[in-house]
């Protein structure tokens, strides 16, 4: 797991070393534009997650968290609390070590 260091010259002090994007990306087809016009929220959203193989943003955050590629505070900073995903952060059964990595 990745954890924020203490800063150098080389990152002027913010303790990150490059930049590592979580996102979401949503590209609706024809039947999540029909349950969000009707509007069924909950639906679309499902339909987005199981038929359309969408990720959430805090879920996209995990894995890069697990795969230690981003610190657990700053993707709790900039999308929201790990806590309720708390299960995501497991350590996979095909991991047998995860690295820890800081930078400076």
């Amino acid at each position: 797991i990745a954890f924020r260091g203490n800063g150098c010259d080389s990152c002027k002090g913010t303790g990150i070393k490059g930049r590592t994007l979580v996102s979401e990306i949503v590209k609706p087809d024809d039947t999540m534009l029909s349950l969000l016009a009707k509007p069924d929220y909950i639906g679309a959203s499902r339909h987005w997650r199981e038929q359309l193989n969408g990720e959430p943003a805090i879920e996209h955050g995990i894995r890069a968290i697990v795969a230690g590629r981003v610190s657990p505070a700053d993707v709790e900073f900039r999308i929201g609390e790990l806590k309720e995903h708390e299960h995501l952060l497991e350590k996979p059964s095909n991991v047998s070590t995860l690295q820890v990595n800081s930078h400076a």
